[in-house]
């Protein structure tokens, strides 16, 4: 249940809610609304009646919530998160773009990509290093070495880096040196992986899986959050579309209907479902008019002998002009609004 308490309600008031529902084994997720405290309570409601909590000192009304996702969901949190990685606002008014190779080759390839990343004002970089594919003849990625040589080239710019894991075997190798993790879409419904990542304290950037539903995706979130771990983001790459040219199909209708829906911060990776380099710009701008918080992209100093993904990877030159324009669309959806 929700518990709204009253704009002038004491912490003593506050706190002798949460202890009475502790005592009768609720979790307690407490958050700040613009004039009012608010309190999930999470457990069986059958224990303890809504009225016998909204006749308590401080109580403004006791709502009962009705959606799976207690964490995620805005009737616990009607405010909207934000998750900061290294100092890098994400979910804030501000965008938030991330971009780096599809996969690491080498430290060349890597110091070039940061060095683009840095001279377009980003301050994110990302890449797979455990990747897998579902064909056991995919190009596999380079592991803690590539890991190592993302981080050096990270630092060597002033980067946060975000790194893949696929298992909960890797989490504790990529968390020591990511500033963030990220759970590809395969794995969105691994549950031991998500209440792994629960449990690290790093921020968690999910993806959406292409066959999920949005209630899927976001109780895929709820299991990281339900473990401990308030910093998670959620990132759309696309779903299963009918034949065509391309893998996927990106589901830009999901951005304000999920945002309706939850307080977590949106990215959009518009690779996957692009294809190709000339059309990464025009999702990307899209996603942006529809409400994405931030923007995934893929970058290379020479995709076309990238090994991996140098269809829809910019050169630097691309990425500085794409990077001007988003900001100012972002710039006009903030202010339409406000």
């Amino acid at each position: 249940m929700l518990i709204v308490m009253q704009e002038a309600a004491a912490e003593g008031q506050i706190q002798g809610v949460i202890e009475r529902l502790t005592r009768h084994g609720f979790d307690i997720h407490r958050s700040t609304g613009k004039s009012h405290v608010i309190l999930g309570a999470i457990g069986d409601a059958r224990i303890m009646e809504p009225d016998a909590i909204a006749v308590m000192p401080g109580v403004a009304r006791v709502v009962r919530v009705t959606s799976p996702y207690h964490l995620a969901g805005r009737e616990c949190h009607p405010e909207d998160t934000v998750v900061e990685i290294c100092g890098v606002p994400v979910g804030g008014p501000e965008l938030t773009l991330v971009a780096g190779p599809g996969f690491v080759e080498d430290g060349r390839q890597l110091r070039a990509c940061a060095e683009a990343l840095s001279a377009a004002g980003m301050r994110l970089i990302r890449a797979d290093v455990f990747r897998s594919g579902p064909s056991p003849y995919a190009l596999r990625g380079p592991g803690q070495a590539g890991l190592q040589m993302l981080r050096a080239a990270a630092s060597a710019h002033g980067l946060a880096l975000i790194a893949e894991v696929a298992t909960p075997e890797h989490v504790e190798a990529v968390a020591d040196v990511a500033d963030a993790v990220e759970v590809g879409a395969r794995a969105m419904q691994s549950f031991s992986l998500l209440e792994t990542l629960g449990k690290s304290g790093r921020p968690v950037i999910l993806r959406r899986h292409p066959g999920s539903t949005i209630e899927e995706w976001l109780l895929a979130a709820e299991n990281v959050l339900a473990a401990g771990n308030e910093k998670v983001i959620l990132c759309e790459a696309g779903v299963r579309g009918y034949g065509g040219p391309d893998r996927l199909a990106l589901d830009i209708s999901c951005l304000p209907a999920a945002r309706a829906l939850t307080h977590l911060p949106i990215l959009v990776d518009v690779g996957p479902s692009a294809g190709r380099r000339d059309r990464v710009p025009v999702l990307a701008r899209a996603a942006v008019a529809a409400g994405a918080q931030g923007v995934v992209l893929e970058v290379h100093p020479d995709p076309d002998r990238a090994a991996m993904d140098g269809a829809v990877s910019l050169i630097p030159a691309e990425l500085y002009r794409l990077v001007g324009q988003l900001h100012r669309i972002a710039a006009i959806t903030n202010e339409s609004s406000a």
